[in-house]
């Protein structure tokens, strides 16, 4: 896929540390994507309203349910966007693995999570929109 046409992925980061959030969507950009951050799920559904995203990254750790809540609430703006859910603590598996059940359309990421399996899986992710 070319730079080109994954800048005009919108990809929307949400992390419940807003620094980490920051880093993340910065980093996506250098990666050529256009990427916005939020600290709080509520922002980031507002955003969803006029500028839908193409992908959401979202730390399940910003309230487990939350974040599911806020994807499937998102999905109603932008029916087409796909889902990546990471956890950064081993505890949050066994809550990843239950919405993998639940809604096995959602990308989860287990920890660890690095920042190279992340770009790699929301690479793959935006080519088999």
């Amino acid at each position: 896929m070319t730079s080109k046409l994954r800048r005009r992925c919108r990809v929307f980061v949400i992390d419940h540390e807003q620094i980490l959030a920051e880093v993340l969507a910065e980093f996506l950009r250098k990666n050529g994507l256009e990427a916005r951050s939020f600290e709080q799920p509520k922002e980031a559904l507002d955003a969803s309203r006029f500028s839908p995203p193409d992908l959401l990254v979202a730390n399940v750790e910003i309230l487990p349910l939350m974040a599911f809540d806020l994807a499937v609430r998102v999905r109603e703006y932008a029916p087409g966007c796909k889902v990546l859910l990471f956890a950064t603590h081993a505890g949050t598996n066994s809550l990843l693995e239950s919405v993998r059940r639940a809604r096995n359309d959602f990308i989860l990421l287990f920890s660890p999570v690095r920042l190279s399996e992340l770009l790699e899986q929301i690479y793959r992710t935006i080519e088999d929109a």
